[in-house]
């Protein structure tokens, strides 16, 4: 939705698109034991996060490049909403 209203580019990182995503608890990955959610939004840092962008901006038609990478694990999701941890395509929107 961000990039809709973005000249079709992602966002460069995730609090600039805080009014599309509900909690800043939702960037903490379910396995990470090392970072803790920010409170709000206000709060927010990339030591909040269990998530990096990896290509800030990049066009929202481009389905070949990882957009973001779960620092714990490795996954990377791409811009139509597809995750890869690897060897499979765990969910695509």
């Amino acid at each position: 939705m961000w990039a809709n209203d973005n000249s079709n580019h992602l966002a460069d990182n995730f609090l600039v698109m805080s009014n599309e995503l509900c909690t800043p608890e939702i960037l903490i990955c379910p396995g990470d034991k090392f970072h803790k959610a920010a409170e709000n939004w206000s709060t927010f840092t990339t030591n909040n996060s269990s998530y990096e962008i990896l290509r800030p901006g990049m066009s929202s038609d481009d389905l070949t490049n990882a957009y973001f990478r779960c620092t714990i694990h490795g996954y990377v999701g791409f811009a139509n909403g597809a995750c890869f941890d690897g060897k499979r395509l765990l969910k695509k929107w």
